[in-house]
């Protein structure tokens, strides 16, 4: 639990193993030049071009700043799962909560969430019956809170700890709820709302591709950027680079 008030609020919704959290502040120089290094021979393999030495460089030179100004970060993560909750990188956030988010009209409710492949700690499991990997006869109760209830949470959490206007981010990869929680957050936020990163795939996956298509224009219409982050180190750079922008060092 930070004491002070944080200059950023970024809420990772889907946390699952904490992936996207380690690429953007949980790795040393060490630890992110093997993952360039493994990054260099996969998309060599390719016959493709891997990000330059210089670029590699910067992206450290970028990743040492934040490290530096973690403090000034509030990281919210978000997962449903009880089993994945249980990991060691849930107590680097500066709030967890064990629960799922989608729009519900009963504001908290008892939902299941079906397994992906049956695998109870595997990535992609999902409140959505049409998600396609899931098994509808394997599945967790979980808690599932109301997208909007949760977004003026946070925020009434930020106003507490003195942060009534910094920047907020989003870290998506809910399976299916990312357009539920893109607009709540939104409403909630308004012009704090600064970009959304992690993956909308399952999107298109779980509503259509019609509803990927709306929620890309309701992004560019509102000017709020949308940054792929994921095991791809190649995502890594522009994610690191864009938070270190909004980040208002006190």
């Amino acid at each position: 639990m930070v004491n002070t008030a944080p200059s950023l609020c970024l809420v990772d919704v889907g946390t699952h193993m904490g992936q996207e959290y380690l690429a953007l502040l949980g790795h040393g120089r060490l630890g992110y030049l093997r993952h360039y290094l493994r990054h260099s021979r996969r998309t060599r393999r390719k016959g493709l071009v891997p990000i330059p030495v210089a670029g590699f460089r910067a992206f450290l030179a970028a990743a040492d700043a934040l490290r530096r100004h973690r403090a000034s970060i509030a990281y919210v993560m978000v997962e449903p799962s009880a089993r994945l909750f249980a990991l060691p990188v849930y107590r680097q956030a500066d709030h967890a909560f064990n629960i799922a988010l989608s729009s519900d009209p009963a504001t908290a409710s008892l939902l299941p969430l079906f397994l992906a492949d049956g695998n109870p700690t595997g990535q992609g499991s999902s409140l959505f019956e049409a998600k396609p990997n899931v098994s509808l006869k394997d599945y967790d109760l979980v808690i599932n809170l109301d997208t909007l209830h949760c977004a003026r949470c946070v925020r009434a959490n930020l106003s507490r700890q003195g942060n009534e206007s910094g920047p907020v981010m989003l870290r998506n990869n809910n399976e299916g709820a990312e357009v539920d929680v893109i607009h709540a957050f939104h409403q909630v936020f308004g012009v704090r709302l600064r970009a959304v990163m992690g993956s909308l795939n399952d999107v298109a996956k779980v509503k259509g591709a019609a509803a990927l298509g709306a929620l890309h224009e309701f992004l560019a219409g509102r000017g709020i950027p949308f940054l792929p982050l994921h095991a791809d180190f190649a995502t890594w750079p522009p994610a690191v680079v864009h938070l270190n922008g909004l980040l208002t060092i006190r």
